[in-house]
């Protein structure tokens, strides 16, 4: 999966709603803000899916803004916070939310290194494979994973031959495992 191509935001806080839009807050899956690095802003149809499976597709506006003195958030045109938190906002409209729910994984010794470095037990990752994308959560030792693939015959049955790596990185940091 390419998350260069398209934008992929995982939105886990609103802010405020001003008259410009709705300031919120979260993760890209790439190092450029979820947007292209040199406008910092999308204009055109864009889905927003949350955790439910809840999804709706607008024509709009999403951009980088500097809010107060919190640094660099994301501005929407729409009225997003009629979605439950979180939820992704993304230009790819085949998106969908394929499995959210507590699951197991095999981590690699890089992915073991990195939470070690980072001095992390529970935390937030935004990983991509092939044909998915996730939000990978770590809470009290337990894995939880909201997943999204554009790919039409993808489900909870294949995800377990994904390699999942952070986006911009060659090697593997995790596999799903069976229950």
């Amino acid at each position: 999966m390419n998350v260069d191509q398209e934008m992929y935001i995982w939105i886990d806080t609103i802010f405020e709603k001003n008259k410009n839009g709705i300031v919120v807050d979260g993760y890209s899956f790439d190092d450029d803000f979820g947007l292209e690095e040199d406008k910092w802003h999308y204009r055109g149809d864009f889905s927003i899916i949350s955790r439910t499976n809840h999804k709706k597709i607008y024509n709009g506006t999403v951009d980088v803004i500097h809010y107060s003195r919190y640094g660099l958030k994301w501005i929407v045109n729409y009225d997003v916070d009629c979605f439950i938190l979180p939820f992704l906002i993304t230009s790819n409209k085949n998106m969908n939310l394929i499995y959210s729910g507590e699951i197991h994984i095999l981590a690699t010794a890089e992915f073991k290194r990195y939470k070690k470095k980072a001095k992390c037990t529970d935390g937030m990752f935004q990983i991509i494979s092939e044909n998915c994308l996730a939000n990978l959560r770590i809470e009290g030792g337990f894995y939880y994973i909201d997943l999204f693939s554009d790919v039409s015959n993808m489900n909870i049955s294949n995800i377990y031959t994904e390699n999942f790596r952070f986006a911009g990185y060659d090697e593997p940091i995790i596999k799903l495992l069976y229950d």
